[in-house]
């Protein structure tokens, strides 16, 4: 089984139609196992997939550690959005 990354590597070097597709295909594996919340420890990643949300409409929410965290604990922890 081939695996790819988030491609967030591809917007440094300004790819960016490729970068929604791979954050589509990645977020789609996350669909088919009937996920709402993606975590994601790596902010580029987090970064990625939320542009991937937007440019291609995916009813997936993506959160990093601290607000999960914050969450969890029932605390209100501003989240970053857009900004990462």
């Amino acid at each position: 089984m081939k695996r790819l990354g988030c491609g967030s590597i591809l917007i440094l070097i300004k790819d960016s139609s490729v970068t929604a597709d791979i954050g589509e295909i990645r977020l789609n594996e996350a669909l088919v196992a009937d996920t709402e919340k993606v975590l994601v420890f790596c902010p580029c990643c987090e970064s990625q997939f939320r542009v991937s949300v937007d440019k291609k409409q995916i009813p997936v929410a993506v959160t990093g550690p601290s607000h999960f965290v914050a969450s969890a604990l029932r605390d209100e922890f501003p989240d970053p959005y857009p900004e990462v």
